[in-house]
């Protein structure tokens, strides 16, 4: 009996259709197929993913030679990770404005830079098609709440109400802004965004 062929990636596995990814009984001369999508753990390059499939029966098999088969199959970052130049204005809100409250500011985990309270700072990013990470923490602070605001409202290519947060006291936001307060040093923000290469 020869195997229906499918990919068997896990743990980049998120969801599968049509089918069942452990089990399927299968009557003579039937198929079945899976269709899965997956999430790379790499952000660019390429990698190698060898899948395979196997299937058994519960009646005597006179030749098990074809009842396994594997395939590789090479997955490559593609349009949507290209780089693509925007920009971004961050301001760390926090009185005085004597730039004594400092913060550090990641993109897709590289620096942009290292910013100060003492005004609003407009940066040029190297972002990519498709989801972007923002992550920034403070270095300094006084006591107190600091509010860190980071406007889009000038970046080229950004996807309005793209923003989702996944750590962070979100104070307010819109299509093109996102603010968040802080009130002590130790604690990050990390929100994604995305941004169009069209």
């Amino acid at each position: 009996m020869r195997p229906s062929l499918f990919s068997l990636l896990a743990p980049f596995l998120r969801r599968w259709r049509r089918g069942h990814l452990l089990h399927r009984i299968l009557g003579r001369g039937r198929s079945v197929t899976f269709v899965l999508d997956v999430e790379t753990p790499f952000p660019e390059g390429e990698q190698t993913f060898i899948n395979s499939a196997s299937v058994g029966s519960s009646t005597f098999d006179t030749d098990t030679s074809d009842n396994f088969a594997t395939a590789m199959v090479t997955v490559s970052f593609g349009q949507e990770s290209r780089s693509l130049r925007s920009s971004i204005t961050s301001d760390i809100v926090a009185a005085p404005r004597d730039g004594a409250t400092v913060g550090n500011l990641f993109l897709n985990g590289k620096a942009v830079a290292t910013k100060n309270n003492a005004s609003p700072f407009r940066y040029t990013i190297a972002g990519q098609a498709g989801k972007n990470a923002i992550e920034a923490h403070l270095l300094t602070s006084k006591e107190g709440d600091v509010l860190w605001r980071f406007d889009f409202t000038t970046a080229a290519g950004f996807v309005q109400r793209s923003f989702i947060v996944e750590s962070g006291q979100v104070v307010s936001q819109d299509g093109r802004t996102i603010v968040f307060r802080l009130d002590g040093l130790g604690q990050e923000i990390r929100f994604r965004f995305t941004l169009s290469g069209r």
